[in-house]
C-alpha cells in the first residue's frame, strides 16, 4: 500500500508520460536528451558519502557498450554500433546506503537516451518478508505487465529473469533477480526496439555520425533538486496562506487564533520562501530550456493543487458542510507553526529538499 501511494504521488509530481511499469519510479525516460539529463540529474553529495564510503563521484561518465555480460539473454548481443556515453548515478540515503544505481546510456551521434539500466539492492530480511520482485506496485517488480510479450523466462533458483517486448510502448526490457549468498539485487534494463522486423538479427540503435555530446557542459546541474526544493517550499507555504484566508472568512469568530498562527508562520518562513521563489525562477529563466521550464511550472502547479485541494471542499452552504469546514479549519490551526526548511529537509532528506544548496547557487 505504501508503495502504491508513493507511486501515485511520484506520478502526480512528475508530469511525464507513464508506461505503467517500473519506469514510472525513475527520473528519466527513453528518448530524453543528454543535454536535459546532465542538467537535471542530481550530482550533489549532501551527506559526504563519497568520503565516508569511498564511492566514486555521485554521477560520473564512462564509455560502454550496450551489451554487458552481467545482463542475461539475447537482446543485447546482436547490437552493432552500440558504443554509448553512459552516466552512472549512485543514489544513496542519508546513511550513505545505496538505494539504487542508474546507468543512462546515450547515443553519441544524436544525444538521445537509448538505454536505461537500474540496479537495486534488496536486504535479505525484506526479500524474505515480502519478496517485492513479484509486487506489481514495487520498483523491484521483474515480471511482465499488461501488453508485454515474454521473449524468454529463466528460473534457476539464484537467477530469475524476464525478457519482454511491449508492442504499445515499443520497449524491450530485461529484468532479473540475482541472489549471491546474502547479496540480493534486482536489475532492469530498457531500450527501444530497433526499426527492424528480425528482432535477433544484427541491428543498430545509433546512427553513424560524429559525437555531439561528450564536450557539452551544462550551464547548471542538479536542476531536479532545485525544482523539488522550490515546489515543496512554495506549495506548503501556499497551503498555510490559503487556509488562513479561507478559514478567516468561514469562521470570523476564530480569526484571532488563525492570525496568531499565520503571524508566527510568516516569521519562521517568509525570508526563505521569498528567496527560494525568486532564486528558483531566476535559475529556470536563465537556463532557458523549454522542457525544464515546463517541468518546473507543472510541478509547482500540481504540488500547490495537491496541497490546497481540500480548501475547495470547505463551504458554509448548509449546516453539515459548515460543521465539517469548521472542523477542518480548527484541525489545521491546532498545529504548531513550523519551519518549512527544517521540516521538509527532515521529512525527505537533503537528497530531495535542500534549501541551502538552492540559495547558494549562482545565477549565470
Amino acid at each position: 500500500m505504501k508503495k502504491t501511494v508513493l507511486l501515485i504521488l511520484f506520478i502526480l509530481l512528475h508530469p511525464f508520460k507513464s508506461y505503467g511499469d517500473v519506469t514510472d519510479y525513475f527520473s528519466f525516460v527513453l528518448g530524453d536528451t543528454y543535454e536535459e539529463v546532465i542538467t537535471r540529474i542530481d550530482i550533489t553529495d549532501p551527506y559526504d558519502c563519497k568520503i565516508k564510503k569511498k564511492f566514486p563521484h555521485k554521477v560520473y561518465p564512462r564509455r560502454s557498450f550496450l551489451y554487458d555480460e552481467e545482463y542475461p539473454g539475447k537482446i543485447h548481443k546482436s547490437v552493432k554500433n552500440s558504443l554509448m556515453l553512459e552516466l552512472i548515478s549512485i543514489i544513496t540515503n542519508k546513511s550513505c546506503e545505496i538505494e539504487r544505481v542508474e546507468s543512462l546510456g546515450f547515443c553519441p551521434s544524436t544525444g538521445d537516451l537509448i538505454n536505461y539500466r537500474v540496479k537495486i539492492p534488496i536486504s535479505k530480511s525484506r526479500y524474505l518478508k515480502s519478496n517485492p520482485v513479484y509486487d506489481k506496485n514495487s520498483e523491484e517488480f521483474i515480471g511482465p505487465i499488461e501488453g508485454d510479450k515474454v521473449l524468454e523466462n529463466i528460473n534457476k533458483g539464484e537467477l530469475v529473469s524476464y525478457e519482454t517486448f511491449n508492442e504499445k510502448t515499443k520497449i524491450l526490457k530485461s529484468s532479473f533477480l540475482w541472489i549471491n549468498n546474502d547479496k540480493i539485487t534486482v536489475n532492469h534494463t530498457f531500450f527501444k526496439k530497433p526499426k527492424i522486423n528480425e528482432l535477433y538479427l544484427s541491428y543498430s540503435l545509433c546512427p553513424e555520425g560524429n559525437d555531439i555530446i561528450s564536450n557539452f557542459r551544462p550551464k547548471y546541474q542538479s536542476i531536479d533538486k532545485v525544482i523539488s526544493t522550490s515546489s515543496w517550499i512554495i506549495s506548503r507555504y501556499e497551503q498555510s496562506r490559503k487556509f488562513y484566508n479561507k478559514c478567516s472568512v468561514i469562521s470570523p469568530e476564530n480569526k484571532k487564533i488563525y492570525e496568531n498562527y499565520w503571524r508566527k508562520f510568516k516569521k519562521l518562513n517568509d525570508d526563505n520562501f521569498n528567496k527560494i521563489k525568486n532564486k528558483s525562477e531566476q535559475i529556470i529563466i536563465s537556463l532557458d530550456q523549454k522542457n525544464i521550464t515546463k517541468r518546473y511550472n507543472d510541478e509547482i502547479k500540481s504540488m500547490s493543487k495537491m496541497m490546497t485541494g481540500v480548501l475547495d471542499m470547505l463551504s458554509m452552504s448548509n449546516e453539515t458542510e459548515k460543521k465539517h469546514s469548521l472542523y477542518r479549519c480548527n484541525e489545521f490551526f491546532k498545529m504548531k507553526p513550523y519551519n518549512l526548511k527544517d521540516s521538509l529537509e527532515k521529512q525527505f532528506s537533503l537528497n530531495r529538499v535542500d534549501v541551502d544548496f538552492l540559495l547558494n547557487m549562482k545565477i549565470k
